[in-house]
């Protein structure tokens, strides 16, 4: 049998289908990309689970309520030796809850590949963590959102955000806003200053679009972000909220808006 060439790119790529496939539980894929003596080890003794089929069965039985977004998904190989890989990264998990509630959480990873005999690559062990920072006796743990640096589109920070994830925004009137992503509908920039819109009122802020990035603003056009949880539909170049507003698609923005969506649903 003639031996099928991997890259490390492959490899990467393959990483990242597994972690869709965990986040959307996607059964299928996990046939595909799982070894026979998978093992997985989460944050608990309990998440500890020998076999491919066992690690199916329990996630089959989880339940999962509301949407997951992924985002800043980062994945590094860390070394390979003839047929094996070791990949470690992270990515930032959203979840939007029935409730409206919306819940971020960082996770860790590590993943070995292998080649087996058949030529294909498998995952043999997976290896993920939740990252939480260190709390007094007295303080809830909090959990950490990735965000991306507002000084730099290619910069990444961490900081530190309460589950309920309250965005300050400080209005042109020097008044303070506290409001989650969620209770944001849109956003419209004109230069530098922003109107923000919600359900209940609108204000404008001397802010940029680029320090409004997380994972539930979409960038239809060059000057509007849009909560994806409020777009209704969309048709050549217009986007229709919930609540009937209607805003502009910039024309080569429309065919990845169309995915980005269609993929969702």
């Amino acid at each position: 049998m003639m031996n099928q060439h991997f890259t490390y790119q492959d490899v990467l790529n393959h990483s990242k289908d597994f972690v869709h496939a965990l986040m959307n539980r996607d059964i299928i894929m996990f046939q595909y990309l799982l070894d026979d003596d998978f093992v997985w080890i989460g944050d608990y003794t309990n998440q500890y689970i020998s076999g491919k089929e066992a690690f199916i069965h329990v996630l089959k039985n989880v339940e999962v309520s509301g949407q997951l977004y992924i985002s800043h998904e980062e994945y590094t190989l860390l070394t390979q030796e003839e047929k094996t890989w070791v990949v470690y990264g992270r990515f930032c998990a959203t979840a939007t809850l029935p409730t409206t509630k919306v819940i971020s959480t960082i996770i860790h990873f590590t993943f070995i590949w292998q080649l087996n005999k058949q030529q294909k690559l498998h995952l043999i062990h997976a290896q993920a963590c939740h990252v939480n920072t260190p709390a007094s006796n007295n303080e809830q743990k909090k959990k950490l959102y990735f965000y991306k640096n507002g000084t730099s589109a290619h910069e990444d920070t961490i900081r530190l955000e309460n589950p309920m994830n309250k965005i300050r925004i400080k209005d042109m009137h020097h008044q303070l806003h506290f409001l989650s992503p969620m209770e944001i509908l849109y956003i419209v920039s004109n230069n530098k200053l922003c109107t923000i819109y919600t359900a209940e009122e609108s204000f404008v802020t001397r802010m940029t679009l680029r320090e409004f990035d997380h994972p539930l603003f979409l960038r239809i056009h060059r000057s509007y972000l849009v909560n994806r949880h409020y777009i209704k539909q969309i048709h050549r170049y217009c986007a229709t909220l919930s609540n009937g507003t209607k805003l502009p698609i910039g024309k080569q923005r429309y065919m990845e808006l169309q995915m980005q969506l269609w993929k969702e649903n």
